[in-house]
């Protein structure tokens, strides 16, 4: 579905940006450093691998992200709140859904309401370079620097309770028009989903987690040991007395 809707450019000012802005970074590399959404509208969603020869993200990592062209075409893709622009999901190793954290609600909460969109929709993300203070990022194919975003670690947006190997759902969409175009109209372009690998490790209890646990469990020992001498003193001061008594 495409749907028309007067660009605001310069006079967009929204507040925070929910997507962090990276720096006018390197381009991701070669085609095995990072992982491109199936294209749509000439353009796909650009999401960086962790590391080399790895495609397992780490739950306590934020992922970085970015738009491409797939043709000569240069486009201005206009970027959404989390709300309005991406959805998000993730499933155990058991198919099971994990539950969302308050601030993962907020992800797509919007997503299909978008027909409806103002201003408030959009993300005016501190962009470098000519397009700071616009909510836009110009794209083009296999550009160099690459700008990107990052959605934030996914354990800040869901509640894994346990160590395993989750799988993520990322699904974004936006509005874009050619560069230069002398038309006035954004069209909206829902990107396929793309799914992640997500590891999350058990954490291990820090060494002064277990000095104060033991200093704890220690001093406990002590108050209990005085407890019981005090009170034993109590009871052979009572026992005394009365023996005193009846010798009187």
């Amino acid at each position: 579905m495409k749907i028309f809707i007067v660009a605001f450019t310069a006079l967009l000012s929204i507040g925070r940006s929910c997507y962090p802005a990276g720096t006018n970074a390197e381009r991701f590399g070669t085609s095995s450093d990072y992982l491109l959404s199936k294209p749509t509208s000439n353009m796909a969603v650009v999401i960086q691998y962790p590391g080399e020869n790895t495609r397992l993200f780490q739950s306590d990592q934020p992922i970085r992200f970015g738009f491409e062209s797939m043709t000569s075409t240069v486009y201005d893709v206009f970027l959404l709140r989390p709300e309005y622009g991406c959805r998000i999901g993730a499933t155990s190793e058991s198919g099971q859904a994990v539950k969302r954290t308050g601030n993962g609600k907020r992800y797509g909460a919007n997503f299909d309401d978008i027909a409806g969109v103002s201003r408030d929709a959009f993300d005016d993300s501190r962009l470098p370079g000519y397009a700071r203070n616009m909510p836009y990022l110009t794209i083009a194919r296999q550009m160099t620097p690459l700008r990107e975003r990052m959605i934030p670690a996914p354990q800040e947006l869901f509640i894994f309770d346990k160590p395993g190997i989750y799988s993520l759902r990322l699904e974004f969409q936006s509005f874009y028009c050619e560069l230069r175009s002398s038309s006035t109209n954004l069209y909206l372009v829902k990107f396929p989903p793309v799914e992640l690998k997500v590891l999350k490790i058990e954490q291990p209890v820090a060494v002064a987690d277990h000095v104060f646990v033991q200093y704890i469990v220690e001093m406990g020992a002590v108050i209990i040991g005085i407890g019981w001498l005090t009170l034993s003193r109590m009871r052979a001061g009572v026992s005394h007395e009365g023996r005193l008594d009846k010798r009187a």
